[in-house]
């Protein structure tokens, strides 16, 4: 793999963890005890376009509109988890009272923005916006670093390794820890979809690249992977207690089921984070994990077994082509 390929999927692995965590905490100041800034967005946004941002909170009072500011540029840029066309107006509005005569910009912590630049907004007369050029999401960073030299992309990889990777690496989870998870999940009172199909097992390779799950494969996919043998043994363990794994899968593959159908234009990653925050929600309903349990080792523990599943060929489309069946040892 050459150098620049290499840069480029550390800065997209760092990059879709950032999505998968801060869509979990709400918040961009809490990842498993660390803390994780404006600062990094900052050092990023810099290097990738040239700008020269600083806090806001530094630079100009009564800045809780914007999180930060090039004073020179006249640029002030907003970085928000919260995808909605309210949160672009109401922003709009409080930067034409601290920011006259800047550029507003907003980055969406998302992997796919694009609808709201696409919706219509009431921009103050002494701001400048343009909601087709001014609204950027993880997919839009990733696109821009395609296009830039192998130096940049080696800057950038090393803020993602100084500033991500750490927390990345800090939230193994115990075997014990998944199957109190997995007792949960098999609790989940949800309505099993017996018309689903179930793809058949192939090359996994092969499934991540006709799904188009490149994004999140290093980081989800193939470094979870490492704990498909620990639930090789939970399954049997549930197996020997009366506890079908296949109704586990089944319930897994009607999340992914609803997911596809209510949000049918979503990405493939973006489909996989929501099936993590639809099997959290479905969790906290069925048990008292939070007492025992970070919420970021719950979110973990999710993306595991999704993962796995995915492995195990019980959610995604299968490619074309593919119908043999080697590696489905849980039949759903």
């Amino acid at each position: 793999m050459a150098p620049r390929e290499v840069y480029l999927k550390a800065i997209g692995n760092a990059l879709a963890y950032l999505v998968s965590q801060l869509s979990v905490n709400g918040r961009m100041n809490l990842l498993d005890g660390h803390v994780l800034s404006e600062h990094f967005f900052e050092q990023f946004l810099n290097e990738l376009y040239g700008w020269h941002l600083a806090t806001a909170n530094d630079t100009v009072a009564n800045a809780s509109s914007i999180d930060l500011i090039d004073s020179a540029s006249k640029l002030s840029v907003q970085i928000t988890t919260n995808k909605t066309k309210s949160k672009v107006q109401n922003t709009l509005e409080k930067a034409s009272k601290a920011h006259d005569g800047f550029r507003v910009a907003f980055v969406f912590i998302a992997l796919d923005a694009r609808n709201l630049a696409k919706m219509k907004y009431s921009i103050p007369k002494n701001i400048s916006f343009n909601p087709k050029t001014d609204i950027f999401d993880i997919g839009q960073l990733l696109l821009t670093c395609q296009d830039k030299q192998t130096e940049t992309l080696l800057r950038l990889q090393d803020l993602c390794k100084s500033e991500v990777l750490p927390v990345m690496e800090d939230i193994p989870v115990q075997e014990s820890e998944l199957v109190k998870v997995l007792r949960a999940v098999a609790k989940i009172n949800i309505e099993i979809t017996n018309t689903l199909k179930v793809p058949m097992a192939f090359d996994i390779q092969q499934k991540i690249d006709f799904n188009d799950l490149g994004l999140i494969q290093q980081q989800t996919i193939d470094e979870l992977a490492f704990y498909n043998a620990s639930l090789d043994d939970i399954y049997e363990l549930f197996t020997q207690e009366g506890i079908t794994p296949g109704i586990i899968f089944q319930k897994l593959s009607s999340i992914y089921q609803r997911q596809s159908l209510e949000n049918p234009d979503d990405s493939a990653p973006l489909k996989f984070l929501n099936m993590v925050d639809a099997l959290m929600t479905y969790v906290h309903s069925t048990s008292r994990l939070d007492n025992e349990m970070s919420q970021e080792k719950i979110e973990y523990c999710c993306r595991i077994i999704l993962a796995d599943a995915f492995i195990r060929c019980k959610i995604f489309k299968n490619p074309e082509g593919y119908s043999y069946d080697s590696t489905n040892r849980h039949p759903a």
